[in-house]
C-alpha cells in the first residue's frame, strides 16, 4: 500500500509527516513502512476523510476495530 492510494490532501499530510520524521528521528525503513501503512489504513478506513477533520473518536474507532468484547475474550488476550 502506498500514499498514492489515499486522497491528495491526506497524502500531502503523510508526506510532510514522513519528511519531518526523517529529519527528527532518522528511523529505519521498516518503521517508516509500518507508519505509512498504518496512516494510509486510517485514511482508507474513514473513506479518505481529511486528517484535519478527524476527531479523537475517529482514531479510537480505527484502533478498536479489531478489539474483542469481554464476552468474546474474557481474559483480554486479544
Amino acid at each position: 500500500m502506498t500514499v498514492a492510494t489515499v486522497s491528495t490532501n491526506n497524502s500531502s499530510v503523510i508526506t510532510k509527516y514522513m519528511d519531518a520524521m526523517q529529519i527528527e528521528l532518522n528511523p529505519r525503513q521498516s518503521y517508516k513502512d509500518l507508519t505509512i501503512w498504518i496512516i494510509t489504513n486510517l485514511s482508507r478506513y474513514h473513506k479518505h476523510k481529511p486528517f484535519s477533520k478527524m476527531k479523537r473518536d475517529d482514531i479510537i474507532t480505527y484502533l478498536d476495530r479489531n478489539r474483542k468484547t469481554d464476552d468474546q475474550d474474557p481474559m483480554h488476550k486479544w
